[in-house]
């Protein structure tokens, strides 16, 4: 078994952990009562969690080359609806880093427009059932948000299974799983 420092050296999750490289679209006709459940939990109201839980989502995923990132660490752009105008580019580190962030997304609803602010991040990777999972914990002024993100279907799907718990309520937790396919 590798030790954690093997682990976030690299060695480790270069053997064992699946590589999320490449475009990832959202099939936004699977589980959408539970998307938007969980987008409105975020505050949103129900007209605006319907088009968000359909609209278009995809990012590209790519392995990060930026010095004192390490091992396991993603550049993640995520595309407006057209799926070729980058709205978000984002390094996950594996551990601590925090994100600053400003006007309205799915995240941050409960924020008042123009009103900047971090969200804290953190992301591991973790197993379970034999399985690695990408896991990224985010603390907002809303809330709590973990996403973990698993590859199944020989690689080509990913299940991006999110669970918030709102400050408002933190004892009921709302979740919902996305699936992702993977595109040439």
């Amino acid at each position: 078994c590798d030790s954690m420092e093997d682990f976030l050296n690299g060695s480790a999750w270069r053997r064992q952990a699946p590589d999320l490289s490449g475009r990832w679209e959202r099939d936004s006709t699977q589980n959408i009562d539970e998307c938007v459940a969980f987008i409105m939990a975020h505050g949103h109201d129900q007209t605006t969690s319907e088009s968000k839980a359909k609209a278009p989502y995809i990012q590209v995923w790519k392995r990060s080359e930026q010095q004192g990132h390490g091992s396991g660490a993603w550049n993640v752009t995520t595309f407006k609806d057209d799926g070729v105008t980058p709205r978000r580019e984002l390094t996950y580190p594996i551990g601590k880093f925090e994100e600053p962030f400003e006007g309205h997304s799915c995240l941050f609803a409960g924020v008042e427009a123009g009103q900047p602010g971090v969200a804290l991040r953190e992301s591991s990777w973790v197993k379970a059932e034999g399985k690695w999972s990408h896991v990224t914990t985010s603390t907002t002024p809303i809330g709590k948000e973990e996403t973990q993100r698993t590859l199944t279907g020989d690689w080509k799907i990913m299940e991006v299974k999110r669970t918030f718990w709102a400050v408002t309520n933190p004892d009921a937790p709302v979740s919902a799983t996305e699936v992702f396919l993977l595109k040439p």
